[in-house]
């Protein structure tokens, strides 16, 4: 065999063995499916928890975001929600607390092990959890008042006790091959 054959012969080897490297790394992952998704993840929406705050003559509008990724250990999802509402000035606590408590009742109702719930009104809240072959947490961060005095529709202004206020709900879950312990898994990424 001459040297050029031979460099040849090792550089499609090697390109070979590459590509096989690369192959059995790509099957290591977990991707996402519906079905390594919780059942919490998949039902949970704060509509009927919000609906009762609105001003009914107020507006709305709402953003609602899902993503997922693959991992060599896990396969991860994510859904924001991102409403815009009218409330009585007053609601902003009572709205909070619900919130909180609805969570925490769709997550018992679900099946899911709270881990650590943490947080208050002003603060926001975060719950920790655990459902099966998944480890997640929801954040809801801090009301805030936008600095919208009117709002799209038939009025051209709001009366002074009542304010559009912006929410975000964040739920972050991992899901893993076998149910996971309680302490090897760092849950947060969330930034405050």
């Amino acid at each position: 065999m001459t040297s050029g054959k031979k460099l040849a012969f090792t550089i499609f080897v090697a390109a070979g063995l590459l590509c096989l490297i690369l192959a059995v790394r790509n099957l290591a992952y977990i991707y996402p499916t519906p079905e390594n998704e919780s059942a919490f993840l998949k039902n949970y929406s704060p509509d009927s928890v919000i609906e009762p705050f609105k001003c009914k003559d107020g507006w709305a509008q709402e953003m609602r975001t899902a993503s997922a990724g693959a991992e060599p250990k896990f396969a991860s999802h994510e859904r924001v929600f991102e409403p815009r509402f009218v409330i009585k000035s007053g609601d902003w606590v009572p709205l909070m607390v619900a919130l909180e408590q609805d969570l925490s009742s769709q997550l018992s109702l679900r099946g899911a092990e709270i881990l650590s719930q943490s947080g208050d009104p002003r603060e926001g809240y975060r719950i920790q959890y655990r459902a099966d072959k998944s480890v997640g947490e929801v954040a809801i961060a801090p009301l805030t008042v936008t600095g919208a005095a009117s709002a799209p529709g038939s009025r051209s202004s709001l009366p002074d006790d009542e304010r559009t206020v912006d929410l975000r709900i964040t739920i972050q879950e991992k899901w893993f091959k076998s149910r996971p312990g309680i302490i090897s898994v760092r849950v947060s990424t969330l930034e405050n």
